[in-house]
């Protein structure tokens, strides 16, 4: 007994210990507070509908803007409820900017869902990524491969940035869980 409540505060630590780290290195990649321009208040004000005209048609934002302008509004939500799990924006800043280096060579946009943030809950494998569902004894096991329904959003050029929390074995109300 003792020694599983030793297990879990080790895993807990170290979870927590990642987690902060990735939003320490991604809180230095991103404009402060203050360098928080008109153009990121519209891009997390705006509908979805309002994010692919501006990036498909009038070509006014870029993926990079945009995930950019999430991130910060996630690491801003996150100090004031701790609601990421995981945080991978720093990679899909990256990606975000492979799309649209691709939309610049192909003059069209990579798919239908391009440039569009998708924050996930921790029920979705994302390659590299854990995917604990709020167990410490999946904490440090990776996913090997992307779930078919990130494969799909990715395919359609949506740049999922982060991973939110959920009740233990999603069997409460409450998002919640010991882990995250």
């Amino acid at each position: 007994m003792v020694f599983g409540y030793l297990t879990f505060r080790k895993a807990r630590k170290s979870k927590l210990s990642q987690r902060n780290a990735a939003i320490t290195s991604l809180s230095s990649e991103l404009p402060s507070t203050l360098d928080f321009d008109t153009t990121h208040h519209e891009i997390v004000a705006a509908p979805v509908s309002e994010i692919l005209r501006r990036v498909h048609e009038a070509r006014t934002w870029t993926s990079r803007q945009i995930i950019t302008a999430f991130a910060k509004q996630a690491l801003i939500a996150h100090a004031e409820t701790n609601c990421l799990t995981e945080v991978f924006a720093s990679q899909a800043i990256s990606h975000a900017a492979e799309l649209d280096l691709e939309m610049g060579r192909r003059d069209e946009p990579v798919g239908p869902l391009h440039g569009v943030p998708v924050s996930l809950k921790d029920t979705f494998n994302v390659f590299g990524v854990d995917s604990t569902l709020g167990y410490s004894g999946w904490v440090g096991r990776p996913a090997g491969k992307d779930s078919v329904i990130v494969s799909l959003l990715k395919k359609a050029g949506a740049v999922p940035y982060v991973k939110t929390n959920i009740p233990q074995t999603l069997l409460s109300f409450e998002s919640w869980n010991p882990v995250g």
